[in-house]
């Protein structure tokens, strides 16, 4: 854990710049979500609440330098977009378009090289994680491939 003390201080700096702009955050990524014609699979108000509380959650995560947390929440993340009948393209595009929202809202604020580094990292394994949990909520109890994940191999 000691190696990781210098991205988690460049995390926790994020994370609270994160919280600060989080209601822009918001905006701004459910446009995109929309412009993008996924905004049938959520209502605004759906997509305001739960993804907000999930953004808060993770990020109050890494304010306490608690990576374990936010490996859960992030996963919990990917579970619930699968129960909420997202496609794993969708669920993956989210992940892009919330990293573009908190590159927008933090543009003009000046953060270091190493910040920008453990963002743009974090959000790569923030992608693969709720990726995993999505396709792993898609498999039933037999461990037959759901008819969800069937259309995504195919």
């Amino acid at each position: 854990m000691e190696r990781l003390e210098p991205a988690l201080k460049e995390l926790r700096i994020l994370a609270e710049q994160v919280l600060s702009h989080r209601r822009e955050i918001m905006v701004r990524w459910y446009d995109l979500y929309a412009m993008c014609g996924l905004s049938g699979s959520l209502r605004k108000d759906d997509f305001s609440h739960l993804l907000g509380d999930v953004i808060a959650h993770s990020k109050d995560d890494l304010l306490r330098g608690d990576l374990e947390s936010y490996v859960c929440d992030v996963r919990r993340l990917g579970k619930f977009l699968y129960g909420h009948k997202l496609s794993l393209t969708q669920a993956v595009t989210l992940n892009h378009l919330l990293q573009a929202s908190v590159s927008r809202a933090l543009g003009n604020v000046p953060i270091s090289s190493a910040a920008y580094d453990a963002f743009e990292t974090l959000g790569v394994v923030r992608g693969l994680l709720i990726a995993e949990r999505y396709l792993s909520a898609s498999i039933d109890s037999d461990g037959k491939a759901s008819e969800q994940n069937q259309r995504v191999r195919a």
